[in-house]
């Protein structure tokens, strides 16, 4: 059985990270993004957290 790459993107809700999502889910990744704030790619799972506050995370 093959399974799908997995992969984590932070900073997916800017210009960069939300075309590398995109990339990489069209290259048959599962992308788990990390982002401050939603965005709206509706392909990945998706995390709300700052990585500069950890007590604001999960």
């Amino acid at each position: 059985m093959s399974r799908m790459p997995k992969l984590l993107i932070t900073g997916a809700s800017g210009f960069t990270g939300q075309h590398a999502c995109n990339h990489f889910v069209n290259a048959g990744f599962a992308v788990t993004a990390v982002s401050r704030k939603s965005f709206g790619n509706g392909q990945v799972q998706k995390e709300l957290c700052d990585l500069l506050n950890k007590e604001k995370c999960w």
